[in-house]
């Protein structure tokens, strides 16, 4: 009998969650610092969860499917660097600029709550962020030697 194990946002979330809240509640208590800045830090740690949950998770560990994978989406399908390439204003074009803006915007803000840098130091921390989640997605693709993940100049 094959075993599956997934590992997904349901299983992970909850203990990061409960981690990030003791954490902070430890700092806050440490530091003294407000509640108000308390809750701006469990919001942007919620929201970095919710950005991996979407960009990195589900992790499969299957042979089966792992093998299923690197017959039927080689590694080479995962790549778009060519900028604007695939993007229309008509129908899934659509999703994925809405998608990223609601992925990406979120961090810019919560950047300028906690660390407020000037803008432009902002916007550069923001597409090494961007950087950071299509290179994750890489080496997710590279460990399942398949296209689990598909990796996009558009989307940084």
């Amino acid at each position: 009998m094959e075993r599956r194990i997934l590992i997904d946002v349901w299983t992970m979330s909850p203990l990061i969650a409960i981690g990030a809240c003791i954490a902070i509640y430890s700092s806050a208590r440490r530091s003294g610092r407000p509640l108000d800045r308390v809750f701006v830090d469990l919001l942007t740690y919620a929201y970095l969860v919710g950005v991996a949950s979407v960009t990195l998770l589900p992790l499969i560990i299957e042979p089966g499917f792992v093998e299923a994978m690197r017959r039927d989406a080689p590694l080479e399908h995962a790549f778009n660097v060519i900028p604007l390439r695939g993007l229309s204003l008509e129908g899934e074009g659509w999703r994925q600029i809405i998608a990223n803006i609601v992925l990406g915007v979120p961090f810019g803000i919560a950047l300028r709550f906690q660390l407020v840098r000037p803008v432009l130091r902002s916007i550069v921390v923001g597409l090494l962020f961007g950087l950071a989640i299509e290179g994750l997605q890489l080496a997710e693709d590279i460990a399942y030697a398949s296209a689990i993940r598909t990796i996009d100049i558009n989307d940084v």
